[in-house]
């Protein structure tokens, strides 16, 4: 239940474009250029940092805002992935993931959610994700490779 409540707490936070609870949120003014908007996120970080300790107590060693969504995010994937890693194991067939063992299997799997986790939060905070996380960190998405591994992977992300 603390988990649940926790997540919500998070998406709530994060839903409102990671701005800090109590504040009025500003309408957008439509660019002509098309830029995208400031972020609103270092004003909500302390808001969501002190949630997410609240919820999953002090993480050792954490001693910022990107820290904190990327152990967020490890302790989300680790709690929830057994379900989406079974799954996987019956879908693997004809993939490029088919001749993996469950080991190396359950580590690719569990390695691409968890940055995708990352990169969601980072994107709903107004954040460029691409400041925090390398492009080669999803290269293994490509061994998705049926329809079936990667809806796998994309439930997996999303629901998590």
């Amino acid at each position: 239940m603390k988990k649940i409540l926790a997540c919500l707490l998070i998406f709530l936070l994060l839903g409102a474009g990671c701005r800090a609870p109590g504040t009025a949120q500003a309408a957008p003014t439509p660019s002509p250029a098309a830029e995208p908007a400031p972020t609103e996120a270092p004003q909500a970080e302390p808001a969501v940092t002190e949630a997410l300790v609240n919820a999953f107590g002090e993480a050792p060693d954490v001693t910022s805002f990107t820290e904190t969504v990327m152990e967020l995010s490890a302790t989300l994937v680790e709690d929830n992935l057994s379900d989406y890693a079974a799954m996987l194991r019956d879908a693997k067939t004809d993939s490029l993931l088919e001749d993996l063992d469950n080991d190396n299997l359950n580590y690719r799997l569990r390695f691409l959610v968890q940055n995708s986790v990352a990169y969601m939060v980072f994107t709903r905070c107004g954040m460029d994700p691409s400041d925090y996380l390398e492009p080669d960190l999803f290269s293994w998405v490509i061994d998705f490779s049926t329809p079936t591994t990667a809806a796998v992977l994309g439930n997996a992300s999303s629901d998590i």
